[in-house]
């Protein structure tokens, strides 16, 4: 399911700010979707300090240490979807950043035994939801974040 709003506080927001959340939650999908994820809701709608959100769940089929590198990426589509639009303020990525760099610590220490740095980790998650996100294609993520925008409800 989708859902969209535009508002918070009663504050209506741009529709600027409307499409880079549609885009970077949109990137979120595409990428945990690519990974094997299962995306149960995306959504535009504001809360509090958050303009969008994902509810990702990892593919139980997966090994443990492959759903843990899954979600690493999946934290890096919003990020790689912005970045695709030419969108170029990266401090609406903040939380996600954070989240991964903690993934990243424990990726580190639990299956590698501290052997691979974490921030050779984040490299790779990051250029993995990059390499996802243009080869679905700039000009379709556009759409269909726009598409995000334009439905209220999506199932």
């Amino acid at each position: 399911m989708i859902k969209v709003e535009g508002s918070f506080d009663n504050q209506p927001a741009s529709l600027a700010e409307l499409k880079v959340t549609a885009a970077h939650e949109w990137g979120h999908r595409l990428v945990g979707k690519a990974r094997g994820a299962i995306v149960n809701i995306t959504s535009v709608v504001r809360s509090g300090s958050t303009l969008g959100y994902n509810i990702i769940a990892p593919n139980p089929s997966r090994g443990i240490k492959e759903q843990f590198l899954d979600s690493l990426v999946s934290f890096f589509g919003g990020e790689a979807a912005e970045e695709a639009i030419g969108h170029t303020d990266q401090r609406g990525c903040g939380s996600d950043i954070f989240q991964a760099w903690r993934q990243a610590e424990l990726i580190s220490r639990f299956f590698y035994n501290g052997s691979v740095a974490a921030g050779d980790i984040i490299s790779w998650g990051r250029s993995t939801a990059r390499s996802i996100v243009y080869d679905y294609g700039i000009n379709h993520l556009k759409d269909r974040a726009l598409g995000l925008m334009e439905r209220q409800a999506i199932v």
